[in-house]
């Protein structure tokens, strides 16, 4: 609904995605929802898009992407400490 509200289109690339995933639901939905409303807040126009794909038997990885303005890069160290 945020995404929509702002006239962003949301993109899903999910058919690498695993059939199944062990972890916690919980902190999994906490991370996606910081990743994507931060990707609504920060984009003013374009798009958000969210990927899911199979690396290996065990690993899998997820990642949101935006049209926004971006981290400076001298913020990004201190972003992921």
């Amino acid at each position: 609904p945020l995404a929509e509200k702002r006239n962003l289109q949301l993109i899903t690339q999910i058919d690498q995605a695993p059939q199944e995933v062990f972890t916690d639901p919980i902190r999994l939905q906490q991370i996606l929802t910081n990743l994507l409303t931060n990707a609504v807040r920060y984009t003013e126009e374009g798009s958000i898009t969210i990927a899911c794909s199979t690396l290996s038997r065990d690993r899998w990885s997820i990642s949101v992407a935006d049209t926004g303005i971006g981290i400076a890069p001298e913020d990004q160290l201190r972003l992921f400490n």
